[in-house]
């Protein structure tokens, strides 16, 4: 049996993210005794509000490699350590989700890769870039009139309209 002093030690070590073999190792009792002791009298053996990094990366739908590197840039910090063991708060989950969703490609939606702002690949640039310069609008009236003397304002240059072609003479206009 083990003292209620001892129990409330478990349970704190326990919830302040050490494993279960380093309250085993502290206690003398075995890893498996330290899990059936906080089952019987807390009901679970889990470290309560705090994520390892499996639970994190199930529940945000990503990768351990995707949440390390997030980690690496700053974007998302541990709650703490507890041995090899990192514990995160509930919320990086979000913060992980918004990220990514705000990271993808405006093409293929596909996650973009670390130096990358808005394609995720050559290809997708070229696609993207395809409907901002399309022929078909190129050389089009911006629609907008002078008030006074009904000329359009915008895209002609009057240094342009003004210019005569003059044939060169070898053949090049100029």
């Amino acid at each position: 049996m083990i003292m209620p002093v001892k129990l409330d030690r478990i349970y704190h070590m326990r919830q302040e993210g050490a494993t279960l073999q380093q309250i085993a190792d502290d206690f003398g009792i075995s890893r498996q005794r330290v899990s059936q002791v906080l089952i019987k009298h807390y009901g679970t053996s889990d470290v309560h509000g705090f994520l390892t990094t499996s639970e994190l990366s199930r529940l945000a739908s990503t990768t351990r490699q995707v949440i390390t590197s997030l980690r690496r840039r700053g974007i998302i910090q541990p709650a703490r350590f507890a041995g090899r063991r990192t514990l995160w708060k509930p919320e990086t989950i979000a913060a992980i989700i918004i990220y990514n969703d705000s990271h993808r490609c405006r093409v293929c939606h596909a996650p973009l890769p670390t130096k990358r702002w808005e394609f995720c690949s050559e290809a997708c640039r070229i696609k993207g870039r395809r409907y901002k310069t399309s022929p078909g609008r190129q050389g089009k009236s911006s629609g907008k009139r002078d008030k006074t003397s009904g000329e359009e304002i915008g895209r002609q240059n009057p240094v342009h309209q003004n210019r005569e072609k003059v044939s060169h003479p070898l053949g090049h206009r100029s």
